[in-house]
């Protein structure tokens, strides 16, 4: 699970160009490491208001699964600095070949890593199927390993003690 944030200063610092170059880099190379390797991709920010928030500060744009996409676009992203966005790519496809709904997330707030974190958790939560079953494996499968890639430029400045309601942070 590829965690990417998207606050505030990564755009103000204009990181957000070389954050998805490299998160493009790495979900290419892993999908195409091995056959059963899969990603997914979590993008977060902050609150815009210091103080308590109930908005939504993480989004999964990429369930876990395996996709392809023209050259590297898994994810991209549009505007201008102090304004940017970060989306599914358009070309972008499931396994089973039917196109990813585009699903965009704008540079807001805080750094809120928290959020992102626990959006991974659940993410990895919800995988019923971990183990891989091939005839060129060892003889009753092997289990995949859940990997956590934060991708981020800096401490967390919003975090809360609810960590069973994430949405609400101080």
């Amino acid at each position: 699970v590829f965690i990417l944030d998207l606050s505030q200063s990564m755009d103000n610092s204009g990181y957000i160009p070389s954050l998805v170059t490299a998160a493009n880099d790495a979900i290419d190379t892993l999908l195409k490491l091995n056959k059963h390797n899969r990603i997914s991709v979590i993008l977060y920010s902050g609150n815009s208001e210091i103080g308590n928030s109930k908005l939504s500060h993480a989004t999964t744009v990429l369930p876990i699964g395996r996709y392809t996409a023209e050259g590297k676009d898994y994810i991209e992203y549009t505007g201008t600095l102090h304004d940017t966005k970060v989306k599914t790519g358009d070309t972008l496809k499931k396994e089973d070949g039917t196109e990813v709904a585009s699903i965009q997330k704008t540079t807001i707030g805080g750094t809120y890593i928290q959020s992102g974190l626990y959006l991974a958790y659940k993410e990895f939560e919800s995988v019923k199927n971990d183990t891989v079953i091939d005839n060129s494996l060892i003889q009753g499968g092997t289990k995949r390993m859940p990997i956590i890639t934060l991708m981020s430029d800096g401490r967390p400045t919003v975090a809360t003690t609810s960590y069973t309601n994430i949405g609400t942070s101080t």
